[in-house]
């Protein structure tokens, strides 16, 4: 009797042990689990490399752009545009708000429109000459040039091997800074910076365009 009562327990025992789970155990994953992990993995990777290729590829505050037509519909012609903020001084006012606008047609063409304070109305030449300009620029790398330029309508032209020291200043990334200065009112002065948060935004931009005249 005791040998049976014992081995009933024995076998009470057993099942009990093998019913029951191991707290530490992992479940076991199934193959949709599987794949539905490698499916997140895979999204996340494809994610870090479209940010790594935007960020590579950025073009900082250089944005292209398109001519229009006399129905304001877009043409293939592009150019490239940035925005920046200064100060001007002239007889009548000390360091008032300047907007900036620079339009670059290609390395040999350069225009520089001024909004005195910060108005949506660039500065004109004034009477039937062109107004004529100084522009002093310094790099990012401390390398100074002085241009003549010239207003003939309501912007700063600057061209020529003139225009592709300046495109090659800004391509250089870092801070380029502007001092203007009217040749005619010596005390009308525009003073600026270019700081581009991205250190090829130009070139990127460049080659963005070049790239939209191949397609």
């Amino acid at each position: 009797m005791k040998n049976i009562s014992c081995a009933i327990l024995c076998i009470s025992l057993f099942a009990g042990c093998s019913e029951s789970p191991k707290e530490n155990e992992a479940p076991v994953m199934d193959g949709y689990e599987k794949l539905r992990l490698r499916n997140i993995q895979k999204a996340k990777e494809k994610q870090l490399v479209e940010e790594r290729r935007k960020k590579e590829e950025g073009t900082g505050i250089w944005q292209v752009k398109y001519y229009v037509d006399e129905f304001e519909e877009r043409t293939d012609q592009s150019y490239i545009i940035a925005k920046v903020s200064g100060d001007f001084s002239n007889s009548a006012t000390e360091g008032s708000k300047l907007g900036v606008r620079f339009l670059i047609d290609h390395q040999l063409s350069l225009s520089i429109f001024l909004y005195e304070y910060g108005g949506n109305n660039p500065v004109k030449r004034t009477g039937s000459i062109n107004s004529k300009y100084d522009v002093l620029v310094q790099s990012s790398k401390g390398t100074r040039k002085k241009i003549r330029a010239s207003n003939s309508s309501n912007r700063i032209s600057i061209v020529g091997s003139n225009a592709s020291t300046i495109v090659d200043f800004l391509k250089e990334g870092g801070e380029v800074k502007f001092l203007i200065v009217n040749v005619d009112r010596e005390s009308t002065k525009y003073r600026f910076s270019v700081k581009d948060n991205h250190p090829r935004g130009l070139v990127n931009a460049i080659k963005a365009r070049q790239r939209r005249y191949m397609q």
